[in-house]
């Protein structure tokens, strides 16, 4: 509940300032960068969450899901970028589909690191 918490006004401070940031860092010409980093949202939300559940994976030695994990985000993320090739995509609308397709597996890998933390307290048990 935390890291979602954390994620969540994360998110909330990068859509806010980022518009007023980036200008006054980079300069007037890196305006637009400020909303690829808001479309970048959705991926920055769920792999604060994936990641450090992810390591429950390890401890319960599921390397063949993190595995299946893996490919599958590279078949997704390539799936997505050939997509938006073919369908002419902008470049905001392309950043934002590939983040989409990276929340797409974290929410897939905060799943499984669920499962994977509640065999090991059966385990233990």
């Amino acid at each position: 509940m935390f890291l979602a918490l954390f994620s969540l006004l994360v998110a909330a401070v990068v859509l806010a300032v980022a518009p007023l940031v980036v200008p006054f860092i980079l300069g007037s010409k890196w305006t637009d960068v400020a909303a690829i980093m808001q479309l970048l949202l959705p991926m920055l939300i769920t792999r604060l969450i994936a990641s450090p559940m992810s390591k429950s994976l390890v401890v319960a030695q599921w390397a063949a899901v993190n595995l299946w994990l893996d490919v599958g985000r590279a078949i997704l993320v390539c799936f997505t970028l050939a997509a938006c090739r073919v369908l002419g995509a902008s470049l905001n609308e392309l950043v934002f589909w590939t983040a989409a397709a990276f929340a797409v597996v974290y929410v897939a890998t905060w799943i499984c690191a669920l499962l994977a933390a509640k065999s090991i307290d059966a385990v233990a048990d």
